[in-house]
């Protein structure tokens, strides 16, 4: 993701913590494997790291084999990435997308909503 698109990422990943009212978030870093769980209670604690060429099925399915499983599982991305054909059993996938250009994914479970642009 460009620089800008994850600027808005972490904008929206700090909406969920302060806005929507999560206590905490659990946030799994991705590029082409998935980074351990981070437990954040402020945007100053994530750590990004990565260096591209995105696999988000690696993620979301990490995030899937957390425990407690999660109910739900929120991807941020600019959409350039493979897309598992189904959410996780017992999941509720929600993949954000910044990016008019990509199509969005579908499949059992998958809702996707899509973000303009900065």
């Amino acid at each position: 993701m460009s620089k800008d698109l994850l600027n808005q990422a972490i904008t929206e990943l700090n909406s969920l913590i302060t806005k929507v009212g999560c206590a905490t978030i659990t946030v799994v870093v991705c590029d082409q494997q998935a980074s351990p769980p981070q437990v954040v209670r402020r945007i100053s604690q994530l750590h990004l790291s990565g260096g591209g060429n995105t696999d988000l099925r690696v993620g979301i399915r990490a995030a899937g084999e957390l425990r407690p499983r999660p109910d739900v599982i929120a991807v941020i991305t600019d959409g350039y990435t493979l897309w598992p054909p189904n959410a996780p059993d017992k999941t509720r996938l929600v993949a954000v997308v910044i990016n008019d250009r990509v199509a969005l994914p579908t499949g059992a479970g998958i809702v996707a909503v899509r973000i303009d642009e900065p």
